[in-house]
């Protein structure tokens, strides 16, 4: 899950949105307490809420289509797949947003990729999903699970960023 820590907040967000969490932070030193604030967990919190019910939606749609195909190798977690080249490419995208014209906040970097996207992918399920087929002895699926889910999602977060930034010309 990716994790966005805000680089700052506007002036009224600034230890008045409410309790605060406390966390540990370490930046290449000894370790420091910081307040998580409770805006915080509740943007994230509510990211997450949507992006794992689109997960289960997404996988849902896509593991039963793929198996509606006929496909010889119905075990091949397609639906985890779908989730993570998307989630790659629109965690590429956002960021590339981000980056390049500075359209979303720390707030809303919260909100939709360390929430909502961390919801929506699902690096622990493909390492379940992995291992389980390892231990079915199907280890030619396994392995193309990995190489796909990889491969295609650098080259969907590439894409994405990419799609993120401006256009040269």
């Amino acid at each position: 899950t990716a994790h966005v820590v805000p680089q700052g907040r506007p002036e009224s967000a600034q230890g008045k949105a409410g309790p605060t969490i406390p966390r540990h932070r370490c930046n290449g030193g000894a370790p420091r307490v910081d307040a998580l604030n409770i805006r915080d967990v509740v943007l994230v919190a509510s990211g997450g809420a949507v992006g794992s019910v689109l997960r289960y939606a997404v996988t849902g749609i896509a593991q039963r289509l793929y198996a509606s195909g006929g496909s010889a190798v119905a075990s091949f977690p397609v639906g985890t797949l779908v989730v993570n080249v998307t989630g790659s490419f629109l965690i590429g995208l956002l960021m590339g947003l981000a980056e390049s014209r500075a359209v979303f906040g720390a707030e809303a970097r919260l909100l939709l990729v360390t929430g909502l996207l961390g919801g929506y992918t699902t690096f622990s399920a493909f390492s379940l999903e992995t291992l389980l087929l390892f231990r079915a002895g199907q280890t030619g699926t396994a392995v193309g699970s990995v190489f796909l889910q990889v491969l295609l999602g650098i080259a969907a977060a590439f894409a994405g960023f990419t799609a993120g930034m401006p256009a040269r010309p």
